[in-house]
Formats: C-alpha cells, sequence, structure tokens
C-alpha cells in the first residue's frame, strides 16, 4: 500500500512529465485555455452568481486603475505568490512542485477573497499562475516576466469587463 508521501510523489512526477513535454506552441495554446477558464470564471462571477459585492478598484479613477490593477498589483503579486512563496515551499518540502502550485494557489486566493466566489476564481487562476512558473522555469524562460504580463493581461479583460461592459 503506498504511504500519502509516496502518493504525492509519484503525482508530482506526472505533473513534472506534463511540463516537460509542452513544446512551445502548445504552451501557448495552454496558457490561452487557462486564461479563457478563467475569463469564463470571472465571466460567471460577475454577472451569473449573486455576489452582492463591488468591487473595490472600479471606483477608483481609471489612471489608479491602470497603474495599480495593471502594472503593480501585477508586478507584486507575481513576485510574492509565484516566485517567492513557490521557491521557498519547494525548499521546505523537497522540491515537489504539486505542493508548491498548490500552495501558491491557495495564498493566492486567499489575498484574493472578496468573498467565496471570487476566492475560487483567484485560486483556479493562482493554479495556472503556479503551473506556468514550474513551465516557464524548465523551458528557462524568464517565469516573473510572462507571468506578470499573463497576470496584467487577465486584468486588463476583468478591467475592461468591470468598468465597461453594463
Amino acid at each position: 500500500m503506498f504511504s500519502q508521501v509516496q502518493v504525492l510523489i509519484n503525482i508530482n512526477k506526472g505533473f513534472t512529465r506534463f511540463i516537460t513535454k509542452l513544446y512551445p506552441i502548445s504552451l501557448v495554446l495552454l496558457s490561452t485555455a487557462f486564461v479563457l477558464f478563467n475569463l469564463i470564471c470571472q465571466f460567471m462571477i460577475l454577472y451569473l452568481l449573486p455576489t452582492n459585492i463591488e468591487h473595490h478598484a472600479a471606483k477608483d479613477p481609471l489612471w489608479k486603475q491602470i497603474a495599480f490593477v495593471l502594472i503593480a498589483g501585477p508586478i507584486i503579486e507575481t513576485l510574492i505568490f509565484q516566485v517567492l512563496l513557490i521557491r521557498w515551499v519547494r525548499n521546505q518540502v523537497s522540491q515537489l512542485e504539486v505542493v508548491a502550485t498548490l500552495i501558491s494557489a491557495i495564498f493566492f486566493g486567499l489575498w484574493h477573497s472578496t468573498n467565496v466566489t471570487f476566492m475560487a476564481a483567484g485560486f483556479v487562476f493562482g493554479i495556472t499562475l503556479a503551473t506556468f512558473y514550474f513551465v516557464l522555469r524548465l523551458k528557462s524562460l524568464s517565469p516573473f516576466l510572462y507571468l506578470t504580463i499573463m497576470h496584467s493581461g487577465f486584468n486588463l479583460v476583468a478591467l475592461i469587463i468591470n468598468d465597461f461592459l453594463p
């Protein structure tokens, strides 16, 4: 019988095999699919689920939203939740990417916990960002740069949905 640690190690091996076999075009397609999935989640949160809450950034002037939501937020959050937290967790749990991915996503979701639905969407997007952190690292690309751009792009679409759609 497998111990819980052995199961976790086997899951981690599968995760590592998956991300090492991704070709650049697959990476682009997969990231596009993840972003579209997250946008669908965000659309559902904003228009289909009863949230009864207005996002605090929507009250700020547009220039401030751009500065914080599209520039400062993604830079700071990528640094904290994908770069520093993942590195720290991997050092604590013997390089297990799956554990680092889940912990990073949990904290990312909690950081975006305006309510339960926003927290769930933040968790899903956190898994996306953490997964791509490892993919980009394996491909010897800059995870910080690419994830910050990906996060900014996602926030841009969210900003458009929140501010410019009825």
